[in-house]
């Protein structure tokens, strides 16, 4: 189950700033947390139309991990910026090409692991500690391009109907010293009217695979508040 609440402000046409908090909110931190752990998040974000067709996002949020069973993993802090430009837009879809950088550092819990943990690691990771489900440290840079209709999860999906985004990424991550990549997609539409029911699907290289590759997939219902 996962809760988010945010509210914006628009200061002028072209500058608006945004409160949000989200509860179990959806991580790519790596593979191992995606499947034992969840992220709560609080934090603010800018958006700046530079032009009709551009526009730069600048955010910065604070992080809390706990297992899936409520266990204290660490805390954190996240930076991110996206510089994005429209190429196609049309009535309902949208074609766009973005330049992301993203900071993460983190604050892990000290020692080992509470013993209902352990189990779920194999016997040459035992005792095992936060560093092994949760970088330390991860940074990404790197292009992108995404084709939408709507946005699947969005607070405002923006489309009635069915809709659904395609989206692949591709940059460099640090400390690791490589490159990565990330294809995602999702489809979703709603059930009764101010909802929504989505499948998503993820394949790429996320910090804690060793320079191999994650997939996800994943289902999920939303009930809008507020629209």
């Amino acid at each position: 189950m996962q809760a988010a609440v945010s509210d914006t402000w628009r200061f002028t046409d072209h500058f608006s700033g945004t409160l949000f908090a989200r509860w179990h909110d959806q991580t790519l931190d790596s593979a191992y947390f995606r499947v034992l752990g969840v992220r709560d998040s609080a934090g603010v974000s800018i958006d700046y139309a530079l032009t009709a067709r551009d526009s730069l996002q600048l955010g910065a949020s604070l992080l809390r991990y706990r297992s899936r069973w409520n266990d204290f993993l660490g805390n954190g802090a996240e930076f991110e910026g996206h510089f994005q430009r429209a190429l196609l837009v049309g009535r309902n879809y949208e074609i766009a090409a973005r330049y992301d950088v993203s900071y993460i550092r983190n604050r892990l819990r000290q020692g080992v692991l509470p013993a209902r943990l352990q189990p779920l690691f194999k016997p040459d990771m035992q005792p095992a500690t936060a560093d092994l489900i949760l970088p330390e440290q991860y940074g990404y840079t790197g292009p992108g391009l995404a084709i939408s209709h709507g946005l699947p999860g969005d607070d405002y999906p923006q489309v009635g109907a069915l809709r659904w985004l395609f989206d692949f990424g591709a940059g460099y991550v640090w400390p690791d010293g490589r490159f990565g990549y990330d294809v995602s997609g999702a489809v979703g539409m709603p059930v009764i009217g101010s909802d929504e029911l989505s499948l998503s699907f993820g394949l790429g290289q996320t910090p804690g695979t060793a320079g191999g590759t994650a997939q996800t997939l994943g289902l999920r219902y939303l009930y809008f508040f507020g629209k």
